[in-house]
């Protein structure tokens, strides 16, 4: 599956020119997604296709928070195999959150299509 986490809410911060800016986590989160990732048998041979969106909460270890579908593939076998990837994934790498931040929630869709 492809996953592109996008924050689901920006934290308010005062940036100022001599404050440390952390790099951006998606690409980490992506690449350590990917490693998890499992797209069921049961699914290919039924040749399901579709792209669950999952809610992932983070605290500034990479503990996984909290996690949700906030929407469904239209596959319960899809849904739950983005869910299970996520659980397999935790702990997470530690994210760098701005001063005063300690969790975060990022949307991740994740693409399940077979090969043509």
């Amino acid at each position: 599956p492809t996953a592109m986490p996008v924050p689901a809410a920006a934290p308010a911060t005062s940036a100022t020119p001599t404050e440390y800016a952390p790099p951006p986590y998606a690409p980490v989160l992506l690449d350590w997604l990917v490693r998890h990732r499992d797209y069921p048998r049961a699914a290919r041979l039924r040749r399901q296709e579709g792209t669950p969106r999952i809610a992932i909460t983070l605290d500034t270890s990479g503990r996984l928070l909290a996690l949700t579908l906030t929407e469904s593939s239209g596959f319960a076998l899809l849904d739950e195999a983005a869910l299970d990837m996520a659980r397999r994934a935790a702990p997470f790498p530690p994210p760098q959150f701005p001063r005063g931040t300690d969790r975060a929630t990022f949307i991740v869709p994740v693409q399940f299509a077979l090969q043509r």
